[in-house]
C-alpha cells in the first residue's frame, strides 16, 4: 500500500508516499494510514496498542 520510487531530485534519492501500514505478526494488514494527516497518525497511535495487546494475548495462549 505504500510506494517508493527512485527520484534523484529529492533528498535521499527516493520519493515515497506518506502511507503507513500496520501489519500483524501473521502478515495481515490491520490498517493503512496517511502519515501526512494528523487525524490518521492519531488513529495509528490509538490502534497500535490494541494490536500489541492482541499479539501479547495470542502469545500467552500459544505457550499454554
Amino acid at each position: 500500500m505504500a510506494s517508493a520510487e527512485v527520484d534523484k531530485k529529492v533528498a535521499g534519492g527516493f520519493a515515497h508516499s506518506g502511507a503507513f501500514a500496520l501489519i500483524d505478526s501473521k502478515r495481515r494488514i490491520r490498517g493503512v494510514y496517511d502519515g501526512m494527516e494528523k487525524s490518521e497518525v492519531d488513529r495509528l497511535i490509538q490502534e497500535l496498542p490494541i494490536l500489541l495487546k492482541e499479539e501479547q494475548e495470542e502469545q500467552k495462549v500459544a505457550t499454554r
